[in-house]
């Protein structure tokens, strides 16, 4: 467990480079929802409409001048959705508890009451960390793909 504390920066568009390449590792693709390999242009066009809307907020999270991930805020009222990952290389060391530690703090600066997170149900390491940081499960939701490809 890392004890030093992170920080969070706003994302900017020099970040989209690194944070397509932590995006696209097969280890952080497991986690994610969607978890193929996302494209260069599909990944720019994302990021371009996220830093243009004023109710998303995106992060990168760094240690000692070191960039290890990126973390997000999706605001509707006063919830947002918090989205996070860190970089392979560096998962395992709670830096993404020290992170959601710091999200809270931005979250309170941007008049956010609560956060809530969407973890896939295999993504054991994204549950102990959004538990360890005091999120409770409040409720299961299903889908089932009706058009298109399955």
């Amino acid at each position: 467990m890392m004890s030093a504390k992170v920080n969070l920066r706003p994302v900017e568009k020099k970040d989209y480079r690194k944070i397509f390449e932590w995006r696209n590792e097969p280890e952080v693709r497991r986690g994610m929802f969607i978890t193929r390999r996302i494209s260069w242009r599909e990944h720019k066009g994302f990021w371009d409409n996220l830093l243009k809307n004023k109710n998303r907020f995106a992060f990168v999270i760094e240690l000692a001048g070191q960039d290890l991930g990126a973390v997000r805020l999706d605001r509707a009222g006063g919830v947002a959705e918090v989205d996070i990952f860190v970089s392979s290389k560096y998962q395992g060391r709670g830096i993404g508890t020290n992170a959601i530690k710091e999200v809270e703090k931005k979250a309170k600066e941007l008049n956010i009451d609560k956060l809530i997170a969407k973890v896939k149900p295999g993504n054991k390491p994204s549950i102990k960390m959004f538990e360890n940081c005091g999120f409770k499960l409040k409720r299961l939701y299903y889908e089932v793909e009706v058009g298109g490809r399955r």
